[in-house]
């Protein structure tokens, strides 16, 4: 249809191909009458790409609700003609303040830096791309010019191990861009696409953005989110009722030990034992904390205190006392004060910044949490195995160009991990149900533990680290 022909096909036909498909997105106008045409192409740029990478996935392969998203640097070909003065990009207000170390910036060309039409400076002669951060590996600078790819990606079911991350839906925006308006653009891509997305993983580049940002219309879209906390969400401060704390994002009543009030941040890094350990050390806390006791409503979470719940002793609740003290321990309350034990309370949009699913840093979260892996999975075979992503691999300018790109390489992927995942050939015959992968799917004994939402708590973590792996 945009007329590519052949075997052999000539790197111009595909530039104009890419030319026509760009100027699809766009109304016309007839030069004789001026009369204004709708874009050839009824979808946004999201919806289009993401389709086009849906399409190499077979219907009989279930999607689950639950989607990881990150985002990877694209850059662009075209060579940088100037450098900020402080060698740092102009990054808008609200994004993640980063630590890497600025590269020291070099002499610019006459008329270089240009400004676009966003106020950010233009670097090269790509007026779509801007600068942006990126982890520092394989020898390339911290700062980048070109693009930022998200891609939503199928999290691995609880409890499994196996699954291909399947890409679902991506998002193009200028390198250094706040991250919440392409990764909401992607859910919402991938929601009208058919998908029924109820959670999200994401790495606190989304989660620190502000309320209006990010978790707002999260919650207007009915999705929870699973994050890891930043160094400004971790601490504990005064909580909305009396004797109260709000401790690294949890409500909890004040009876918590002072021992369990400050716990160091989990390091990914970290062996798995000590991982494990830390964990239990915040699932001792968490009997001191207040309990969802229904499904969010929008930006609303209702609460019960944990002697409500059956989780503490308190003095002022005589049905609390009659627990076995072996198994739950008793708050410093005095029979008669006020307390908050036993209370309900509704929190509003002033906390939706940090409600997650499960607290963090217990064994829930952290087995939680670690799904998100299949997303870095994604981008490892985006960059690296599958695609071999450099610098000069895509020799085209503009936004809709390289977000056409980064679909058909979206495609190409999920037509090798659909193959070589499910054992179903490009063009082959479908199965007539609902299928599983090849690869082995087996309960994870540590990380990945299967944990429901509301299942049974995870195990003791010398059983976790002694009991023997399944064969």
């Amino acid at each position: 249809m945009i007329g590519v022909r052949g075997n052999a096909v000539p790197y111009s036909q595909i530039e104009s191909a890419f030319e026509d498909l760009a100027r699809g997105f766009h109304p016309t106008v007839d030069k004789t009458t001026g009369e204004v045409h709708d874009a050839r192409i009824p979808f946004t740029p999201t919806e289009f790409n993401s389709a086009i990478a849906r399409a190499a996935i077979p219907e009989c392969i279930p999607e689950p609700a639950e989607q990881a998203l990150d985002s990877t640097d694209i850059e662009t070909f075209a060579c940088r003609r100037s450098w900020s003065k402080d060698g740092r990009p102009d990054l808008p207000d609200g994004s993640l303040e980063v630590d890497d170390k600025a590269p020291k910036p070099r002499a610019s060309e006459t008329g270089w830096p240009r400004v676009g039409d966003d106020g950010r400076f233009i670097h090269t002669k790509d007026r779509e791309a801007r600068e942006g951060w990126r982890s520092e590996r394989d020898g390339k600078l911290p700062v980048f010019n070109g693009f930022d790819l998200h891609l939503l990606v199928d999290a691995t079911p609880w409890g499994e191990q196996g699954y291909p991350p399947l890409i679902r839906a991506l998002a193009l925006a200028p390198a250094g861009t706040l991250k919440s308006e392409p990764g909401l653009d992607a859910i919402r891509a991938a929601k009208s696409l058919g998908s029924r997305i109820t959670c999200v993983l994401v790495d606190r580049g989304y989660s620190i953005l502000t309320t209006d940002h990010w978790c707002g219309p999260l919650a207007e879209e009915a999705v929870e989110q699973v994050f890891t906390l930043h160094t400004n969400q971790r601490g504990q401060h005064p909580g909305p009722m009396s004797k109260t704390l709000v401790i690294d994002g949890g409500l909890f009543v004040d009876s918590v030990p002072p021992r369990l009030r400050e716990l160091p941040p989990h390091n990914a890094w970290a062996p798995k034992r000590e991982q494990l350990e830390l964990a239990a050390q915040y699932d001792e806390r968490e009997a001191f904390a207040f309990r969802s006791t229904r499904r969010p409503d929008g930006a609303n979470q209702q609460y019960e205190g944990p002697a409500r719940a059956g989780k503490v002793r308190c003095a002022n609740n005589p049905e609390s006392m009659r627990l076995s003290a072996a198994t739950h321990p008793t708050t410093n309350c005095v029979r008669g004060e006020q307390c908050s034990c036993s209370t309900r309370k509704t929190l509003g949009r002033e906390y939706l910044r940090l409600r997650q699913r499960h607290r963090y840093g217990t064994t829930r979260w952290l087995a939680d949490y670690g799904r998100r892996n299949s997303v870095e999975s994604a981008n490892s075979i985006f960059k690296v195995h599958e695609i071999g992503f450099t610098k000069n691999t895509v020799r085209v300018f503009g936004r809709l160009k390289h977000g056409l790109w980064a679909a058909l390489a979206a495609a190409v992927i999920n037509l090798h991990l659909v193959e070589t995942g499910y054992g179903i050939e490009p063009c082959g015959q479908l199965p007539a149900g609902p299928i599983e992968p090849l690869l082995p799917v087996t309960p994870s004994k540590a990380l990945h533990c299967k944990i429901g939402r509301r299942g049974p708590p995870p195990k003791d973590i010398n059983t976790l680290l002694t009991e023997p792996k399944t064969a």
